[in-house]
């Protein structure tokens, strides 16, 4: 009895370390199927707590839940509920993950680096489907903007596909030591990392850039506050200001965008309803 439990247990832990890698892989690729995939983890998830109980989720894993409770309290303040309503259905995994894997009781952690790898491998597969199916519009149509932004993106908003690219950079670069990496795997890493800042820049999207801006200057932040180096922060965090002022200046499509930005603020504080209806199909189809 003792043996079987034990074996029903590493089968648990397997297989959800199996959906967690094939989530992150079909993340970039087909929404639909990682419906499916979540599905498939919160029943086993159940199953798990179940045959083995549940465990008080880490620290870690409480950010994402106190978001969507604050998603939820905004509820309570909109004058248009439908649209609130499916904002909170876009970000349940901000519950729904959390939930799964913070609750459930397991012998081996899951498979952070083979996941992030995953991300990366998708990431490439789904800019190998974008251009091919942007060669398929270029050859029907002859336009060059199917080699950009909306037209480029593979099954998603390309505000979405780019935050994955941004997500898979950082996961690859976290999960494989540089200094370490052999040679080939060194240029492999670079060539990973080009192409997935290159076709986040031909996706035309300002909002990726921006997080990668910040999650950089989070990461040097707490290095050098770890490594006691305050004048190192400062210069980092003003080559990083420096870096992103140019970009905006002379970037035709980030300045289009952050006056977008900028202007849409400005609406949004001054008149929130008229944003709200005004946007409507544009939030409604970053959403979708």
């Amino acid at each position: 009895m003792i043996k079987q439990t034990e074996k029903i247990t590493k089968d648990l832990d397997g297989i959800l370390a199996v959906l967690a890698i094939l989530i992150a892989f079909f993340l970039p690729l087909n929404q639909k199927i990682v419906v499916l995939l979540i599905v498939l983890t919160g029943f086993f998830s159940v199953f798990s707590w179940i045959k083995k109980g549940v465990q008080l989720p880490k620290k870690s894993f409480w950010p994402f839940p106190v978001i969507f409770v604050i998603y939820l309290i905004g509820l309570f303040f909109t004058t248009n509920f439908d649209y609130g309503w499916h904002d909170i259905e876009t970000r349940m995994t901000f519950f729904l993950f959390p939930l799964f894997y913070g609750l459930t009781k397991r012998d081996v952690p899951l498979p952070f680096r083979t996941s992030s790898i995953a991300l990366v491998v998708g990431c490439i597969a789904a800019i190998g489907f974008s251009y091919y199916y942007a060669g398929i519009c270029f050859g029907e149509y002859g336009y060059q903007e199917c080699y950009e932004g909306v037209r480029l993106a593979f099954n998603m908003h390309p505000t979405y596909l780019s935050l994955y690219m941004i997500i898979a950079l950082v996961f690859l670069w976290f999960s494989i030591p540089f200094k370490s990496a052999s040679i080939g795997r060194k240029i492999a890493m670079l060539l990973v990392s080009f192409a997935l800042l290159f076709m986040v820049y031909r996706l035309y999207s300002l909002g990726p850039w921006i997080g990668l801006m910040g999650m950089s200057g989070a990461l040097i932040i707490t290095y050098t506050i770890l490594k006691k180096k305050i004048k190192l922060a400062l210069i980092g965090i003003t080559i990083l200001l420096i870096a992103m002022f140019v970009g905006v200046k002379t970037l035709p499509f980030l300045k289009a965008d952050f006056d977008s930005v900028k202007n849409k603020i400005s609406l949004y504080f001054e008149n929130p309803a008229e944003f709200i209806e005004l946007n409507k199909n544009e939030i409604n189809s970053v959403d979708s």
